[in-house]
């Protein structure tokens, strides 16, 4: 049987509200691509330089997930 021409993508994982994560792994995680990380930042993602990485907190997404929610009138809590 021949193998498929493209690769599936990586399954998406949670993410916790307590959690401290590079963005690359938060992306990765909702399959969000670079493009999308980089306007989140811009539109108000908290994220912090350490080093040569860029992290960001659980809540910071949920913060953030939440506005942008709110803003587009979907509810949020």
């Amino acid at each position: 049987m021949r193998k498929p021409l493209t690769k599936s993508p990586p399954p998406l994982g949670s993410i916790h509200r307590d959690e401290v994560l590079p963005v690359r792994e938060a992306a990765r995680r909702l399959g969000w691509q670079r493009k999308a990380i980089t306007e989140a930042q811009k539109n108000g993602l908290r994220v912090c330089r350490c080093g040569r990485y860029t992290i960001t907190t659980g809540q910071a997404i949920f913060d953030y997930v939440e506005k942008m929610m709110r803003a587009n009138g979907e509810g949020g809590e």
